[in-house]
């Protein structure tokens, strides 16, 4: 009871008798307080000033009334609004915290970031540090020093313009240095609004292919609507350059994004023949109005080596060709929900397999779809057309030189319940006007008018029946009542390139991919879904009634009863995370599988794991693609040692006896430190092997790779 008087006396006498020395939001702790004849604070033991979320803590403090100062003679402590961390050997502050001094200063933030200097000067937002060393790194004790560290001789923080300025800095890694600037400028952590600078550099150690070499980009904010990124790559044992330029813009009623690089090598004597290789990628979106938009995407390079070796992970490298466009899209041109587009593609070859003349120009292809009307009360209509201009410069086996189509299909659909039993009925009058020119057929160069009528009809049974522990047995009976005019080879056919069989349209009037060729005949068609619980399984068989069926013939069936189609999957097996799956092309008169896939996948102590098989002969497709068997294999680890992880993933062709692809990546990440090394291996011809080792730094780098690439800002999307 002695205590808390005291305690309260004491309270008492510093905020009534010295008028709130400090200020009406501060309070004052110690062990012992006590003042002089001038009403200075004297404060000894546990020293704790509290200022809103501010905080000092030493073993003695003097506040100077006189010069409004507090003054710390004592190792102390100061934190931040933030809750970052301060520490002096000795300083001074001002009684609102707004200025001050820290001898043999030091600093831990809340990210991590660790600071010291000899010496720290806070002039309201602006904080000035004396010979500094900036890491995130703990010290390594055997070593006695950080992995890395930058150690400047004077580093400013103004938070008023938001900028970090260092004077002779150098990066050090285990105490060498390793790289140095006279004068660096560069966005505070606090920033949120836009500023050109230098963004975080990225070095590769080693690149098997390119050697070694270091990122610098440079950030520009042109306006308010317009930014540029300049991101230059530096290789250590190549006197070449590869720069990447990365603009956005915001219009008023869209925007404006280009991807470009250019290689350089100042080794050439004409500045003209420096560029060695260079590419683009163009991207212009506008809206007309609130219903139409416009645009057009263009993709071109010097090289279909280029971005291959110089960019490895640019997606445009999965394509055999790029292609340009330009298009008018929109909606309500004349019924609310109608839709209208208006394109052109080119297109440009970038392996050396694909023939720059054999590639299409299409200019133009015009779709409109009338949108769903009723009629009759319970009949959906939809009035759907197509009109299609395509030339090349040379025709190939498959393709005229020349053809224009216009095409008009009528669908109709109808679906009633009967019961649990459920009733579809789908019609398309499909038709078509046809100019080719020169399109080979046996030797000879054809050309031709065809116009064609060609209706398809369908009736789908399906009837449900569930059990008590939820089981779902689904059978499916389908009735499709075709034309029987078999398909013209006088007709280039531009959409349906690839003819599979498969479940994906296995219960439609038109199992081709496009309709430039009709599925002609009645036939019919009946499966089974089951599912229950963790497990689903879907069978399927045909049965050609006419004979002389174009798409039978295509997909290399000679019965009238059709390959098996089958996909099963099993997830969670006996309540762990594996997971199976199977699906299968089979020939019940010839009792064989002509086309199958497996895969399993699951988790395990160590990490997660995914392998896959696949097996076709030539008749699981119409494409030339030969007997194809591959094996897959995945595995991603967890994280082990802590900081690590290791991601594998390889294909191997079991027909050849070769290998496909394979990647090993194995990647480090600690509180201040990163390491990437990246093995790939690709059975392209002309991409080589690779081996990449990159190191960044936090705070340093990288930059993300979707800022890079795609500059998508956050800024912009926000407007």
């Amino acid at each position: 009871m002695i205590y808390f008087k005291l305690i309260f006396l004491i309270y008492i006498f510093i905020f009534s008798n010295i008028n709130f020395a400090l200020s009406k939001k501060s309070l004052i702790y110690a062990d012992n307080l006590t003042t002089d004849d001038k009403n200075n604070i004297i404060g000894k033991g546990n020293v704790k000033i509290i200022h809103g979320e501010e905080i000092i803590v030493s073993d003695e403090i003097f506040i100077d009334e006189e010069k409004d100062k507090i003054l710390l003679e004592k190792k102390f402590t100061y934190k931040d609004r933030v809750g970052n961390h301060y520490y002096g050997s000795k300083g001074e502050f001002t009684k609102d915290f707004n200025n001050g001094i820290i001898n043999d200063f030091s600093y831990v933030g809340i990210d991590d970031l660790r600071v010291r200097g000899k010496k720290s000067i806070k002039i309201g937002n602006i904080d000035i540090v004396e010979k500094a060393v900036v890491t995130p790194c703990r010290t390594i004790k055997f070593l006695k020093c950080p992995f890395w560290q930058v150690e400047a001789e004077k580093l400013v923080h103004d938070k008023n313009s938001m900028l970090i300025y260092q004077k002779h800095s150098r990066l050090e890694i285990l105490e060498l240095p390793v790289f140095y600037t006279p004068y660096s400028v560069s966005p505070s952590p606090l920033r949120k609004e836009r500023r050109s600078g230098f963004l975080y550099p990225t070095f590769t150690i080693f690149n098997s292919l390119s050697g070694g070499s270091a990122k610098l980009p440079y950030y520009f904010n042109i306006s308010p609507d317009k930014e540029l990124l300049v991101h230059p790559v530096f290789y250590y044992q190549q006197n070449i350059q590869n720069i990447k330029y990365a603009y956005n813009q915001k219009t008023s009623g869209g925007s404006i994004q280009i991807n470009a690089a250019t290689l350089t090598n100042f080794d050439k004597t004409e500045s003209f023949e420096r560029i060695e290789n260079a590419s683009i990628s163009l991207n212009v979106k506008e809206n007309i109005n609130k219903n139409f938009t416009s645009g057009f995407d263009v993709n071109l390079q010097t090289s279909g080596k280029y971005l291959r070796e110089y960019d490895t992970f640019n997606p445009l490298n999965n394509f055999s060709s790029l292609s340009s466009s330009a298009y008018i899209d929109g909606y309500s041109l004349n019924e609310d929900d109608d839709l209208l587009t208006v394109e052109t593609y080119n297109f440009q070859a970038v392996r050396e397999n694909t023939e720059n003349k054999k590639l299409p120009v299409v200019a133009p292809v015009i779709k409109y779809n009338s949108g769903n009307k009723i009629i009759f009360d319970k009949i959906n209509l939809q009035n759907k057309f197509i009109f299609y201009n395509i030339f090349r410069d040379v025709n190939t086996a498959d393709h005229a030189l020349r053809q224009t189509r216009l095409n008009y299909d009528a669908d109709m659909s109808y679906q009633k319940f009967w019961k649990t039993s459920r009733l579809r009925f789908e019609t398309t009058i499909q038709s078509d006007l046809y100019s080719t020119y020169k399109k080979q057929i046996d030797g000879d160069y054809v050309s031709n008018e065809h116009y064609r009528v060609f209706p398809m009809s369908g009736l789908l049974i399906d009837n449900p029946f569930v059990g008590k522990d939820g089981t779902i047995i689904n059978p499916l009976v389908f009735l499709a009542v075709n034309g029987s005019n078999n398909n013209t080879s006088e007709i280039s056919n531009e959409l349906t390139t690839d003819n599979e069989f498969d479940l994906s349209r296995f219960f439609s009037v038109n199992r081709y991919t496009g309709n430039d060729k009709y599925d002609n005949g009645q036939r019919i068609g009946y499966g089974l879904d089951l599912e229950r619980k963790n497990l689903t399984f879907t069978v399927a068989q045909g049965y050609q009634i006419s004979s002389k069926s174009d798409y039978v013939e295509d997909v290399n069936m000679n019965d009238d009863f059709s390959d098996v189609l089958g996909d099963m999957g099993l997830s969670n097996i006996n309540d762990s995370s594996v997971s199976i799956g199977y699906d299968f092309r089979f020939d019940p008169k010839r009792e064989n599988i002509y086309e199958q896939s497996a895969s399993l996948s699951g988790d395990t102590v160590i990490g997660s794991y995914s392998l896959g098989y696949y097996n076709a002969d030539d008749r699981a497709t119409s494409l030339s693609f030969g007997q194809r068997e591959s094996a897959s294999l995945s595995f991603s680890s967890k994280t082990f040692l802590d900081y690590s992880n290791i991601n594998f993933s390889t294909s191997y062709d079991l027909n050849t006896d070769e290998h496909q692809t394979s990647t090993i990546t194995y990647r480090y990440s600690d509180e201040c430190f990163g390491l990437n090394v990246v093995y790939n291996n690709n059975f392209f011809i002309d991409t080589p092997d690779t081996l990449m080792l990159n190191m960044n730094f936090k705070f340093i780098g990288p930059v993300p790779q979707s800022f890079i690439d795609q500059l998508i800002l956050v800024p912009f999307n926000s407007q």
